[in-house]
């Protein structure tokens, strides 16, 4: 079989037959019965005759290409995804030190934006499809940085009671619970409130389960954003509960009546109120 292969690829390698130059005599031998002369068939039966030693040749070559290619084919649906997963293995974030991960994490949350600024600018913190919920989903490893480690990304509340009364009631105690969880991770550090109620639920009912949820924290509230009036009862704050405070800002509409907030907030330095007028 070696022979066999080495003299077919010889004769290929010789490449392939002369094609005699005399078409336009074929072309008129075709259109008639007309015989070739002794010389021109002698011409015309080697031409034959190697052309299609050659052809058998070419078609034993193309069909080890083929097999060949065949081959590689496979080696490559094999080894391509092994040198894929492989690769995934060196990614730069696997080896970047903690406390780059962590000034990364931080930046994406906006913790180092001006409160005002990023409560404008970020959705809802029960959206699980933002930082920081969005982080814990990757890996493992993240996880254990973003919810354990770093509780500092958990300490920027902004709270949309309209978001909850949009959502089905089903979806309503889910809600909730990201809401506990989110105030969970922050574990003891200061929090920046930031609760809108311009759009609040029917529900009195739900609308006093959710603030009581973020007031369960008020002894932790650094900073409170009010939007819509100010909105808290405060039966569900205790006296000495918002010891922390140090910062309010209400927002409100014209339409709303001017409405009192009478809170002991011994840290206090700094209160103001914006109105929005309707264009």
């Amino acid at each position: 079989m070696s022979i066999m292969v080495n003299t077919r690829v010889a004769c290929l390698q010789r490449g392939p037959p002369t094609i005699p130059s005399d078409a336009s005599r074929i072309t008129q031998l075709l259109r008639t019965n007309e015989p070739p002369t002794e010389e021109e068939e002698e011409n015309f039966r080697f031409f034959v005759k190697s052309g299609r030693s050659y052809l058998s040749n070419l078609d034993f070559r193309i069909a080890l290409m083929k097999n060949s290619l065949h081959e590689m084919e496979q080696i490559k649906g094999k080894l391509g995804p092994e040198v894929s997963r492989y690769k995934g293995c060196l990614g730069a974030m696997r080896r970047m030190p903690l406390d780059v991960l962590e000034l990364i994490f931080r930046f994406g949350v906006g913790y180092f934006m001006n409160p005002e600024d990023f409560f404008n600018s970020t959705t809802h913190c029960l959206d699980i499809n933002s930082p920081p919920w969005i982080y814990a989903r990757v890996c493992r490893g993240w996880k254990d940085i973003v919810v354990y480690k770093l509780p500092s990304l958990w300490t920027r509340v902004k709270f949309d009671l309209g978001k909850i009364r949009n959502s089905s009631s089903r979806r309503i105690p889910m809600a909730l619970s990201l809401l506990s969880i989110y105030l969970s991770r922050s574990s003891a550090l200061p929090l920046t409130v930031y609760i809108d109620m311009f759009s609040a639920p029917a529900s009195p009912d739900l609308v006093g389960i959710a603030l009581r949820l973020v007031a369960a924290h008020s002894r932790r509230w650094q900073s409170l954003f009010l939007v819509g009036g100010q909105g808290i009862d405060t039966k569900i704050l205790s006296g000495d509960s918002l010891m922390s405070l140090e910062n309010i800002q209400i927002q409100e509409s014209s339409v709303e009546a001017p409405r009192s907030l009478d809170i002991a907030a011994s840290q206090l330095r700094a209160w103001s109120a914006n109105i929005q007028f309707p264009l």
